[in-house]
């Protein structure tokens, strides 16, 4: 008997939760439909769902009466619910997706942003995508398990690029480019594509010959093959500029009718064969502190995110991260490898120290373009001057100028992924 009353008073819960929320889908119903249904289906609707209500509230009322009441209004609900009523994963979810969507995009656009560093013009502070670089002809034979762990501990991708043809490899690379050294990078083109094979995106295309074959291979727009070509083919030097110097000399580097220079190897390749094999780690994603700056001004030290669609000499509309070095009445220019700031060197934090000394993997900073040996720039007002932690590989104010004040999004406050050693607070 006591086991019929406690099946009994379990049944009463579970139909009492089940008419909670059918009064709840009722009155949703009634809400988002009573412009366009029937108003003797209205009256209908509202009638059956108060008696459903107040019998649930009332502790007194029969189980079976109960359960006619929730069936009658379950029957009208699915006859005009539509995609409210009966209740799928969608309808049910939907308003909840809008909602966090909206809240996110509020974040977003007034306290922290997400920005993931394409390029390694900070490096060593931040890092953009790197390469870890197969040897020629290495097996790269990996299990699921350490790929996914490398795609989430380092974000990292593998890639092949296959030989299409046999024979011997040659590599053309574009023609000398002022400022920058005797030879331009490995030719590439921009192509467009599919990310996640939906989101219009660009990658860089590059080619190589095999004997008179073209084979092209695609990586991502911000991704240069140079270090990769360096590592698999010219170990042995210790610039890939060094390593064409030498070809140049040994005239394996020709210059092709188009104006390309082309590099002649001794590499021979069979068709199927790896070319290049590597992985590109993810370059580093950063929330990006965007509320500071409406109660305080930037600091000298600070690494800024800023739009460079207001800054004449660029030419497109992107995010940049670059440390801040001038406010407006700033007097920079540089000494190799001191950076001086209203003529004495620039201080204030790690990277400043680092770069002055070449401490580390810190360069030291380069004298040129507007602050090449023997220049000097002065910050106008509402203005500030950024350049790269890694200056010899940084495109920053020495070539485009200065950064509009209201142009400034944030700073930098922490380094949520890859789980490397630069993990966690931004500096």
């Amino acid at each position: 008997m006591f086991n019929f009353f406690s099946k009994e008073r379990r049944t009463r819960r579970k139909l009492l939760e089940q008419s909670r929320d059918l009064v709840h889908m009722a009155r949703k119903v009634d809400s988002y439909k009573r412009d366009i249904l029937d108003p003797a289906d209205l009256s209908d609707l509202r009638c059956l769902t108060t008696n459903l209500h107040q019998l649930r509230k009332n502790r007194l009322s029969r189980l079976d009466t109960l359960q006619d009441a929730y069936n009658a209004l379950d029957a009208l609900l699915r006859r005009f619910g539509g995609h409210i009523y009966p209740v799928t994963f969608l309808s049910e979810n939907i308003e909840m997706i809008v909602v966090a969507a909206i809240v996110a995009l509020g974040i977003r656009a007034f306290f922290i942003q997400t920005f993931k560093i394409p390029t390694n013009s900070m490096y060593p502070t931040y890092s953009g995508m790197l390469p870890h670089v197969y040897a020629l002809g290495e097996k790269v034979d990996r299990n699921p398990l350490e790929k996914f762990w490398s795609l989430l501990a380092d974000g990292a991708q593998h890639y092949s690029w296959q030989s299409t043809a046999d024979g011997k490899l040659s590599i053309p690379f574009y023609p000398s480019m002022p400022a920058i050294g005797d030879f331009g990078p490995a030719y590439f083109q921009m192509v467009p594509g599919r990310k996640w094979l939906v989101l219009p995106a660009q990658y860089r295309e590059y080619v190589v010959f095999i004997d008179k074959t073209p084979v092209s291979f695609r990586v991502p727009r911000d991704f240069s093959l140079d270090d990769v070509i360096h590592q698999t083919f010219f170990p042995q030097y210790r610039t890939l500029d060094e390593a064409l110097k030498v070809a140049r000399d040994e005239g394996r580097l020709v210059k092709t009718e188009s104006g390309a220079m082309l590099l002649k190897t001794d590499f021979v390749f069979k068709k199927g064969d790896a070319i290049v094999q590597f992985d590109i780690l993810t370059g580093d994603m950063l929330f990006v502190d965007r509320i500071s700056y409406h109660f305080r001004q930037p600091k000298v030290g600070e690494a800024i995110v800023f739009r460079t669609g207001k800054i004449p000499a660029m030419h497109d509309d992107k995010y940049y991260i670059k440390r801040l070095v001038g406010l407006p009445g700033d007097v920079l220019s540089i000494e190799e490898p001191v950076l001086y700031r209203n003529h004495e060197p620039i201080n204030g934090v790690a990277a400043f120290d680092k770069n002055n000394t070449r401490e580390g993997l810190y360069p030291g900073y380069v004298a040129a373009g507007r602050l090449a040996k023997g220049f000097q720039e002065t910050v106008p007002p509402h203005s500030f001057y950024a350049l790269g932690d890694n200056s010899p590989h940084s495109g920053d104010g020495r070539y485009w100028g200065f950064v509009p004040e209201k142009e400034v999004v944030g700073h930098a406050i922490l380094i949520v992924h890859p789980f490397s050693s630069r993990w966690g607070l931004a500096h």
